[in-house]
């Protein structure tokens, strides 16, 4: 193993246990899950590394949107705003070929959404954004997790070294995070306000 490996695995690893360290994982976190919107397996990484690393890892992890080279769990290409009045149009034309582009039916090719759905009715849950735009491409979805009553708090992650730069990524994902809450009032209780505990540097 050269030492630019050994480097770069030590980054990773340290990069994995600080978001650890920020989520409070423990052993008594068992039942939390990652939800992830990304196609490759980058998460897989990080989970390889906490688990040659720990007994436990209290994740169950969701490839939302599917995997690259995978017959059982396809990619989810599309769109997923279907309350946009544009959606209603397209749907009263009757032409399901047009419907092909929307997330909604591509979602039903495996059991990933109402797994979702299954966890979000446990209980109370906390959420915790990292590297998501949340742009109205996936609208139903986010505002299924962000509206539900037993969402209790919503902490969105930054990056950068200047910290008035951080503040300006947080107002951006504040602004996105916003417009998948129709109750405005909700969104200002449970959406977290910037915290330098929450930066990804």
């Amino acid at each position: 193993q050269t030492l630019e490996a050994k480097i770069d695995k030590n980054i990773e690893l340290s990069y994995a246990f600080k978001l650890y360290d920020i989520l409070g994982i423990n052993s008594k976190t068992k039942g939390s899950i990652i939800l992830n919107f990304n196609y490759t397996n980058t998460i897989n990484n990080y989970i390889d590394i906490y688990n040659s690393y720990s007994k436990y890892f209290p994740f169950q992890l969701i490839n939302i949107h599917g995997e690259l080279n995978s017959k059982t769990n396809p990619i989810v290409f599309g769109y997923g705003d279907e309350s946009n009045d544009e959606y209603k149009i397209i749907e009263n034309l009757d032409d399901n070929k047009l419907m092909h582009f929307f997330k909604s039916f591509w979602y039903s090719k495996t059991n990933n959404y109402k797994s979702l759905l299954d966890y979000l009715n446990l209980g109370d849950y906390e959420v915790y954004v990292l590297g998501h735009s949340c742009g109205l491409s996936d609208r139903v979805l986010l505002k299924t997790i962000f509206e539900n009553k037993r969402c209790k708090k919503i902490h969105l992650f930054h990056y950068g070294n200047d910290f008035d730069f951080k503040q300006h990524i947080h107002f951006q994902n504040y602004i996105q995070v916003s417009r998948h809450f129709s109750d405005k009032a909700k969104m200002r209780e449970i959406v977290g306000d910037f915290n330098e505990k929450y930066s990804l540097e």
